[in-house]
This record gives C-alpha cells, structure tokens and sequence, in this order.
C-alpha cells in the first residue's frame, strides 16, 4: 500500500466500532475519498480535530489501489473552521456546501478547481459578512466547476439576448427564458432584471464583492429558492438537499 500525503476537507463523518470513524474526504490530490481513521473517537487521540467535521488538514494516508476505503496515518489540522460550528445559521449554511459537494462528486473523481474553491467558500462562509449571499454565491461556483454552470447572460433556449426581453429562470432548462421562448411553453419562474443581475453578480463576483452587497429579506428569499430549485436539477436523483430543509427550519 503506497503512503500518500494530501490536503483534505472533511465531508461527512461516521463512528466506526467503539474508538474509530470513517470519514468522507474531498482532497485536492485524490478527489473525493473515503478512509478509516483508527482511534480517532478517543479521548486524547493523536488526530485531534483534525478530523472534525469541515476541518482542512493535511492527511497523510494508505491508499488501498483495489479498494474504497482507505487508512489514514496521520493528519495535521490547518484550519478547524471553528467559526461555523459557533453560529447555527453558518453551521446550516457549511452544511449544506459540505452535502452538496458529497452527493454530487463521484468517488476517487479529480475535480479541477474545487479544492481551493471549496476551502476558501468556507472560509468566507465562517466570517464573512452575508453569509447567506455567500452561501448561494458558492453553490453557484461549485455546480459550475462542475460542469452545471446556468446560463445567466442569454436565453437558455434560443441563445438570443435577454436585454429587455426576460421573462424568468427556468431550473429544468438550467438558465434563463427569454419572453419569445416562454410563449413557446418553456416552464419557467418569473423573476425580476434586478433579481437576475444580482444571480450574475453571485456567479461571477468573488468573495470579497459578494460580502458587501446588500440585499433585502425578500429578495434574498428570491434568490434562495431559485439556487435550491435549479440545484435540485442538477443533483442526479433529484433528492432536495437535507441541510436545505435544516435553513428553512431556522427562519
């Protein structure tokens, strides 16, 4: 078995016999994995929080070539993210990232970009201003990178330009419906040009632009039903995200 050393964010986390967890792993070197850390539920084990749920540490692991699970050997914490366990709203928000990311990203799949967009959406996520915005704003980036980028910038149907002619968002077609196209019987939800250039604000904007915006209750209730929606469009088996039904519980 080689010993391998990686960056790693923790997904998701399950006790295993009375001392050990299993932990689903999203890595920057090995994609998304899944390995057994042996003794980690002890009191005074050598992991620490390095292995808690959304900590970033650096995992030095077994990798098992004709297997799914893998040993870890060691692993150093680099960021514990403590902030989004201090706040229930930030807790819900990361949540939801970490599910995402898990429930959409295949097993040992090597998704360029992800890494360092999931680790600095955390971050953000954990003291940035808006932490709702920002929360939208990374699911935007993340289901892009993953190849289910919304078309924002012109009608998803025909192509021709939104410019004077929107009529709404269409999940099922993964963008935006010009008024031509919503007559042909295109399903779409009405929205606003001002809801609309805030969504292109969130998809292209980075972090730091994002957190200063400002956004009534309202609109940021647009906004959280159009990504959930358009999401569940993209997630294969079209199951609503768990963490969602937590936020909604929270308002």
């Amino acid at each position: 078995m080689p010993l391998c050393k990686t960056e790693a964010i923790v997904l998701r986390t399950r006790d295993l016999g009375e001392t050990s967890k299993i932990l689903t792993l999203f890595t920057d070197r090995y994609g998304k994995i899944a390995a057994v850390a042996k003794g980690a539920r002890r009191p005074k084990s050598r992991f620490g929080a390095s292995l808690d749920l959304f900590a970033h540490s650096n995992i030095v692991l077994y990798i098992k070539e004709s297997r799914d699970l893998h040993l870890i050997s060691e692993s150093t914490l680099l960021n514990a993210f403590y902030g989004l366990r201090e706040d229930v709203h930030r807790l819900g928000f990361a949540s939801t990232v970490v599910e995402l990311v898990d429930r959409m990203v295949m097993r040992a799949e090597r998704i360029p970009g992800l890494f360092p967009l999931l680790n600095g959406g955390l971050q953000a996520l954990e003291k940035g201003k808006h932490p709702s915005l920002l929360l939208w704003a990374l699911i935007l980036k993340i289901v892009s990178v993953l190849g289910y980028r919304p078309q924002l910038f012109a009608c998803n149907s025909c192509g021709g330009p939104i410019e004077g002619k929107l009529a709404g968002f269409s999940s099922a077609q993964g963008g935006v419906v010009c008024q031509d196209c919503g007559r042909k019987g295109v399903a779409f939800t009405a929205i606003a040009s001002e809801t609309l250039k805030l969504l292109q604000q969130l998809l292209a904007d980075d972090f730091v632009v994002i957190r200063s915006l400002e956004i009534d209750t309202r609109e940021g209730r647009r906004i959280a039903a159009i990504v959930t929606g358009f999401v569940g469009h993209c997630i294969e088996d079209h199951r609503p995200l768990s963490s969602v039904k937590f936020l909604e519980e929270l308002k």
